[in-house]
């Protein structure tokens, strides 16, 4: 732990005293009634010396009383070196506490002591772990190394701990944290769908994302690349927040092309969360356990396109398990992208086609929709050619099809409505862009 400047000259002159009236080894600080303290502010057997707490000053009475308010820290650097260890993950560390609680250990103990971490039932492989830790680390260094790889660290206690997430039954008891600090808490919804999006799940994932961002609401998604990284693109665009939950540790990356997306969207006021320490390497089942997290930290689940087998279904069924609203985006009924929405909207999603879909049913009832929101146009033909891409993508031919328009004239007007903002191209096809 690293105290203040003053407090630290206090600690020293504190040892001092007690050396000079108990002549024994530097002792933890006494409570107010004189009794020794353990680690975890516990007091411990012992007979009350009010000899000593009457010789002592005033202001190291006060540097005990301010100890006891701040024992915490100390075990708090302990549980997240535990947690840092590797294969120690928050159901374990449950089972840790427990044990310590019961037979009346604490945290520091169990630390030095291989043999009841033994006890406590440790596989070899986590003791190893530990081992190595402390070959490598202190408690107080390891939270050094992760302030200069600018990672801080979320408890379930914490105040910043997602709200929504305390209340599950498998919550991560450790959260790591990297980029931007803004309120987890304000409207967080997720964003979630296949890998392998199509022109029609970007473009409606860009739009509802966009008129979620309006009404302030948080975008959260597994920042994967598909519909999770439209999603994260899509909010940081229109000036939202949007936080992305990985599922490994922050000195990998997977896939390892995320990783200039993953350094634009922390330039960008992104945050990304996860539960593994910095070493764990992205594993398979890491992923079903991040989407716990997406899940469990928000109102509600969007699906935006899916397949039959998609993860993200995985992430609809967490959510309906933890009594999160379930929203389904219909898609093309002959893309095989859109089996897994359609299957939950057969089993009773919420069906989504704009924001005030998800915005009335979270009970905004009063929220103005603003999906027909047009930009502004420098001529008729913008206007059409707007309207026409906004519902659906399409290539100048099939445009030039509907709008019977001179064909050069057609590809000049989409160049410049490209370089406006107003579209995009995607392959050979053109979108709008919200």
């Amino acid at each position: 732990m690293l105290y203040p400047t003053e407090l630290r000259v206090l600690i020293r002159l504190n040892d001092v005293f007690y050396h000079l009236f108990l002549f024994t080894s530097p002792p933890q600080p006494l409570s107010r009634h004189g009794i020794r303290r353990g680690e975890r502010g516990e007091g411990i057997k012992g007979e009350v010396n009010y000899s000593v707490l009457c010789n002592v000053p005033a202001i190291f009475v006060l540097y005990n009383l301010w100890y006891m308010k701040n024992i915490q820290f100390p075990e708090r650097s302990l549980c997240i070196a535990i947690f840092a260890c590797g294969g120690i993950a928050s159901r374990t560390f449950r089972k840790i506490s427990s044990f310590l609680k019961q037979y009346s250990f604490t945290l520091a103990e169990f630390w030095q002591n291989t043999g009841l971490q033994e006890m406590v039932g440790l596989q070899q492989r986590q003791i190893a772990n530990i081992k190595k830790f402390k070959s490598q680390f202190t408690p107080q260094s390891f939270l050094e190394n992760l302030a200069d790889k600018k990672i801080e660290v979320i408890l379930s206690v914490d105040k910043n701990y997602p709200k929504l997430l305390k209340h599950i039954d498998d919550k991560p008891l450790i959260l790591f944290k990297k980029g931007a600090d803004f309120d987890l808490n304000k409207l967080p919804i997720a964003v979630v769908g296949t890998r392998r999006a199509t022109g029609y799940g970007r473009m409606v994932t860009e739009k509802i994302v966009a008129e979620l961002v309006r009404e302030q609401a948080t975008i959260v998604s597994g920042f994967m690349y598909g519909i999770d990284s439209i999603a994260h693109r899509a909010a940081l665009t229109a000036g939202g927040k949007t936080v992305g939950i990985l599922g490994f540790g922050f000195d990998h990356m997977y896939p390892q092309r995320q990783n200039k997306f993953f350094a634009d969207m922390l330039a960008q006021g992104g945050m990304f969360l996860t539960e593994f320490p910095p070493q764990t390497r992205p594993q398979p089942g890491n992923f079903p356990l991040r989407n716990r997290i997406v899940a469990g930290m928000c109102r509600a689940v969007i699906v935006a396109e899916a397949a039959a087998e998609s993860g993200s279904l995985i992430t609809a069924n967490l959510a309906l398990d933890y009594g999160r609203e379930v929203f389904a985006i219909p898609g093309p009924i002959t893309s095989p992208y859109s089996d897994g929405t359609k299957s939950l909207l057969k089993a009773g999603a919420n069906f989504a086609s704009c924001g005030q879909d998800i915005m009335q049913e979270l009970g905004y009832a009063d929220w103005i929709i603003s999906k027909n929101r047009e930009p502004e146009f420098s001529d008729a033909l913008e206007k059409q050619i707007w309207q026409q891409l906004n519902t659906q993508s399409m290539n100048i031919d099939d445009l030039n099809t509907l709008l019977k328009v001179d064909l050069s004239e057609l590809s000049a007007k989409l160049s410049l409505m490209e370089i406006r903002g107003l579209l995009r191209r995607e392959g050979e096809n053109w979108l709008t862009i919200v």
